[in-house]
């Protein structure tokens, strides 16, 4: 969830995201981690407010390619 978190930027509005990343839904977009004790749901960050949301994996959310690290 820590990878989309890195490019909310509440100074944008909803969608809450530097218009530099392209077209962004103000939806939930799926992370890479599970919610702890719940397999049947999934983190996600919807980008209307940029807070973290534990998902249904039956929902059918974005995803955007994004990367930590460095090169």
């Amino acid at each position: 969830m820590g990878e989309l978190h890195t490019i909310v930027d509440y100074s944008y509005g909803a969608p809450c995201v530097n218009p530099i990343f392209g077209l962004t839904q103000s939806f939930n977009y799926w992370s890479s981690s599970s919610y702890a004790g719940y397999p049947f749901l999934a983190w996600s960050v919807p980008f209307d407010d940029g807070l973290d949301d534990a998902t249904s994996k039956t929902y059918f959310p974005y995803v955007r390619a994004v990367r930590s690290g460095s090169d």
